[in-house]
């Protein structure tokens, strides 16, 4: 291949340097910076779809704070909230607090002292302005111990 390049006149030699040359620049715009151009442009786009959606969710936030701050203010504050102080404050451990789409609360109450629970309903009504839906009261494996279920809803 050398000798045969050799043996050809100067003018067809540049000739085949330019042409390899340009070849050259049109095999590295095909094979590197095009694709790199097109990841570029398409990086872009999703760039600008993940701002909108953000600028979206951004805005919903936004509702929802409005719309918790109204209802913490309509109704006395955090239905979960003040059930998890008044039972902290009574000293019983609430296995499971459990919020429900009707607008009240499901709890589970494990091994218990019957009077404290009684207590402590009592005091969920008449003190804190909330109603108990439903109750379900087992004997629990110690003395004077139960296991109650219950579902705890605003008044009115």
């Amino acid at each position: 291949m050398k000798s045969w390049f050799a043996n050809l006149p100067r003018r067809e030699q540049i000739y085949l340097l330019i042409l390899s040359f340009v070849l050259t620049l049109w095999l590295l715009w095909q094979l590197l910076l095009a694709p790199l151009s097109t990841m570029v442009a398409n990086m872009a786009r999703n760039n600008v779809a993940a701002g909108s959606l953000l600028a979206r969710v951004d805005a919903k936030v936004t509702q929802l704070l409005a719309l918790q701050g109204q209802s913490q203010q309509g109704d006395g504050g955090n239905l979960v909230a003040v059930i998890s102080r008044s039972a902290d404050l009574a000293g019983i451990p609430v296995r499971r607090l459990q919020p429900s789409n009707r607008g009240d609360v499901q709890l589970r109450l494990e091994s218990v002292d019957y009077d404290t629970v009684a207590a402590w309903l009592y005091r969920i009504e008449a003190t804190e302005g909330l109603r108990v839906l439903e109750a379900t009261i087992t004997q629990s494996g110690r003395s004077g111990g139960v296991n109650v279920s219950l579902r705890i809803g605003r008044q009115g």
